[in-house]
């Protein structure tokens, strides 16, 4: 079966959620490689990983290190470039989930949005499936 035909709802299925290539319906969690059969599925949970600010203050501190040194232009240079790493810089949202084999990542993104609404299309399913 073609990666295109797996994505599509088959008809005894409800679908719960659909966007691009993942889908959740009452049967099966499909993500990007990997397609999970809901009845393995126990728990659901979001996992939220802030963004890594080390480097944007290593900019910042390497620029005020040039600015003290008299090399103004490149020290605020860097000192700017620093700011714009922290202004955005991105955390990471997973989905995990909790199978009879153990505990896996399924979907991760920069989007707390799109993690969420997959979230909570899966305890639907979830709830659906009894």
């Amino acid at each position: 079966m073609n990666s295109a035909a797996s994505n599509v709802a088959q008809p005894n299925e409800t679908v719960f959620f659909q966007r691009g290539n993942v889908s959740v319906t009452n049967a099966r969690f499909i993500v990007p490689g990997q397609t999970y059969a809901m009845s393995n599925v126990t728990s659901i949970k979001h996992v939220e990983t802030p963004p890594s600010k080390l480097p944007g203050w290593l900019l910042i501190i390497g620029g005020a290190v040039f600015c003290f040194g008299k090399i103004w232009v490149l020290g605020l240079l860097l000192i700017a470039g620093g700011a714009g790493v922290l202004w955005k810089a991105k955390g990471k949202y997973d989905v995990m989930l909790q199978t009879s084999s153990g505990e896996v990542r399924a979907f991760g993104s920069t989007d707390p949005g799109l993690v969420r609404e997959i979230v909570m299309a899966l305890n639907e399913a979830i709830v659906f499936r009894g």
